[in-house]
């Protein structure tokens, strides 16, 4: 067992296991790439390839990579070696979390940088929701990070 591992107390998710699912993960998106190719067209028209043509293929090397992948982690035998424990992976989910909030709101938002007073108030948004996770205790010890969001100088200004 790694020192990580024993850090951890020895629970947490498998190698094996995260392998298997990163795996049949990106397999699925490349179906649904391959899915999105077929429906716009992989054939080759007059002026070329069409619009599925390289995304296609692109999908078709990600699907055998992961065939490979999952073929040889279930050929080989089960260690139980541990990828990360709990602790580890509440750290890691303490910055993923609202990052991906944050991501999904400019998305819904439509935010772009132009949108200076919109920015500041998702920031906002997000260090309210990590204050709130700390008080539930989800997120334990993780030191506190504040944004600064400064605006772009007025036009003309020296």
């Amino acid at each position: 067992m790694s020192d990580a591992a024993k850090e951890s107390g020895g629970r947490g998710p498998s190698h094996r296991g995260v392998e298997i699912g990163v795996a049949a993960f990106m397999a699925l998106l490349a179906l649904i790439g391959i899915y999105g190719s077929l429906k716009v067209g992989i054939g080759w028209g007059a002026e070329g390839p069409k619009a599925g043509f390289f995304p296609f293929y692109v999908n078709l090397a990600v699907i055998i990579a992961c065939a490979v992948n999952l073929a040889k982690v279930l050929a080989s035998a089960d260690e139980g070696e541990l990828f990360a424990g709990w602790d580890q992976l509440k750290l890691v989910l303490a910055v993923v979390i609202p990052t991906a909030i944050y991501s999904l709101t400019r998305h819904l938002c439509r935010l772009n940088d132009s949108d200076r007073g919109l920015h500041e108030v998702v920031g906002a948004l997000s260090l309210d929701l990590r204050d709130w996770c700390r008080r539930a205790r989800a997120v334990p010890d993780v030191p506190d990070v504040r944004v600064v969001v400064s605006r772009p100088p007025a036009e003309g200004a020296a």
